[in-house]
């Protein structure tokens, strides 16, 4: 998959991903008993489970970028003084 067929399904996915997880909830708290009388405890799981989830691939994701950019095989923004911007955005690498 190229970088637009990426991200195409990224922005529609999301929200449908969404849609199902909302879907669960409402039938976990429909034929779940236990879950209908401990609604403070299924509210702070079903927070705190896509909060990990996500937490741990955006952790993931900077860790494999940073290494890449470690490796030099990113470029990276740097600052470099130009005597008529002031400062100018350039791609260097380190």
């Amino acid at each position: 998959m190229d970088k637009d067929t990426q991200f195409a399904v990224l922005v529609i996915g999301i929200p449908f991903l969404g849609l199902a997880y909302c879907g669960l909830i409402f039938a976990v708290m429909i034929y779940w008993v236990w879950a209908r009388e401990h609604p403070v405890t299924m509210a702070t799981f079903f927070v705190l489970a896509p909060s990990l989830i996500s937490g741990s691939i955006w952790l993931l994701a900077s860790y494999k970028a940073r290494q890449k950019q470690r490796l030099g095989l990113s470029k990276i923004w740097v600052k470099t003084p130009s005597f008529y911007d002031g400062f100018k955005l350039q791609w260097k690498k380190r």
